[in-house]
């Protein structure tokens, strides 16, 4: 039986997620498009936008993240995962950030089977409580 049925998230596994909506000069133009599409206004002061970012939701005894980001992701950048995983560091939160070298907004081929086999082994860790696999 998993550890913590029937209580709050245990685990989270975030693929390329933005995290900080705050800061979203640093999305490209069609990625601030849809951004503001998404929150229903561009206006950065706009109280609704530091209420959709993830990261100003980060506190203690949170659940555990794993985060996939490409090097490459032209929608959303890099920064938004680093920014991320600071907030979970900060929060003494188990953290895991899987950079994918070349990586764009979406993994193919071996890189996507590595984020599988690391998805599985994070959340039987986190889920299960089964200990991690030895590296290669």
């Amino acid at each position: 039986r998993p550890r913590g049925a029937g209580q709050q998230v245990q685990a989270v596994v975030n693929y390329y997620g933005p995290a900080d909506f705050t800061a979203n000069h640093v999305f490209s133009p069609g990625a601030r498009d849809l951004v503001a599409g998404f929150l229903n206004t561009a206006n950065q002061q706009d109280p609704v936008v530091a209420r959709a970012s993830p990261v100003k939701y980060v506190n203690k005894g949170d659940a555990a993240v794993l985060t996939f980001h490409g090097t490459h992701d032209q929608l959303v950048p890099l920064d938004q995962a680093k920014v991320l995983h600071e907030a979970l560091k900060g929060a003494a939160l188990p953290e895991r950030l899987e950079i994918i070298e070349g990586g764009g907004h979406g993994f193919q081929g071996a890189a996507r089977e590595r984020t599988h086999q690391i998805t599985y082994e994070f959340l039987d860790r986190h889920l299960l409580g089964k200990p991690p696999q030895p590296g290669p």
